[in-house]
């Protein structure tokens, strides 16, 4: 699988990938936000932005055009290109505590942010203003938006909060995982799923009843989780050093592990294509992973030829973690190196 690993100056907090999947932001403890842009395998640091504090989450947004940060300070903060393609930051809100988690509502100019005072708002990106918010009894951990008409909001109590834009608090349950730490919606059903300390990734209904069985594999807290736009992949971070990505269109099936990072990995996002899966750990290195095994599987076969793949070239250029029998079908020539 093709890998391209990069090492930053501090502890990265927050990592997303831009539509067109050539943008890259990496938000670190210390405060920076670097942008890189990726072609192949070719990667060039453009920018390196000084936010206000640790930089504890952030989006871009516009294909690119402009990002939204969160920082520990309690500062969110716009940064819009330039016709040279320089970023510049402002400040767009403050919250009174630490900004811990943001997110954009889909198909609005709007994103929401959670903070560790237990504040959720809903804010206009036009000019700051705050449209809603709901006070909580807990420090939030994460917040999820659907399109324009519900958040998710993951409490470090345990409590998922289901957050019905006009109407408030609209649902709520325990999670049983102890502190939670993550929360993501499907992006092609009413369900979501929820990450915490219990090292499980559980599946809910909007009323609370479990959607699917657990997901069991990590053997450290889940931090971070993110969809493939299709639904058909989910990526798990952990503090076991690992990413997870789960094929829920093969229930049962093992997930392909990921374990270059040598720290907890705080942060995982799936670009637009769900060909590349982006992670930022504790151990002040990012990794951009090409997943999509199906197009890498087809170069090696080509390659290659007639002869046969050898194991040590699928899993230099595809990658140990997956299965080759996996791709017998599509590619005749590993069937028998995978015997």
């Amino acid at each position: 699988m093709n890998n391209i690993g990069f090492l930053i100056a501090g502890a990265i907090w927050s990592s997303d990938i831009g539509a067109d999947g050539t943008l890259l932001a990496i938000g670190t403890e210390d405060g920076l936000v670097d942008l890189y842009r990726v072609d192949d395998q070719d990667l060039e640091l453009i920018q390196s932005l000084k936010a206000s504090a640790g930089v504890r989450d952030m989006h871009i947004l516009r294909e690119g055009q402009s990002l939204v940060i969160g920082n520990d300070d309690g500062s969110i903060q716009l940064g819009s290109a330039d016709d040279s393609g320089a970023y510049d930051l402002r400040r767009l809100a403050r919250m009174d505590g630490a900004v811990t988690s943001i997110d954009v509502v889909k198909g609005q100019n709007q994103i929401i942010a959670g903070d560790a005072s237990g504040n959720a708002v809903l804010i206009n990106l036009s000019d700051g203003s705050i449209v809603e918010e709901l006070a909580l009894e807990s420090r939030i951990r994460d917040v999820a938006a659907r399109s324009d008409d519900m958040a998710a909001i993951a409490l470090e109590n345990g409590y998922i909060v289901l957050w019905t834009f006009g109407q408030g608090e609209t649902g709520r349950w325990d999670a049983l995982q102890g502190r939670l730490h993550a929360v993501a919606f499907y992006p092609t059903e009413d369900a979501l799923v929820t990450g915490g300390d219990s090292t499980t990734v559980k599946h809910w209904n909007f009323d609370g009843s479990s959607h699917l069985e657990e997901l069991r594999g990590h053997e450290g807290p889940v931090n971070d989780l993110a969809f493939s736009p299709d639904g058909t992949r989910l990526a798990s971070a952990s503090s076991d050093h690992s990413i997870q990505i789960w094929k829920l269109d093969q229930p049962g099936s093992d997930p392909v592990i990921l374990q270059d990072h040598s720290s907890w990995v705080y942060s995982v996002a799936f670009s637009e294509d769900g060909a590349h899966v982006l992670s930022g750990s504790n151990d002040r290195t990012a990794h951009l992973y090409n997943i999509n095994t199906a197009e890498l599987s087809t170069r090696v076969c080509s390659a290659v030829g007639e002869r046969q793949i050898t194991p040590g070239e699928w899993d230099r250029f595809v990658g140990a973690d997956f299965d080759m029998a996996e791709f017998e079908a599509k590619c005749s020539n590993t069937a028998t190196a995978s015997n």
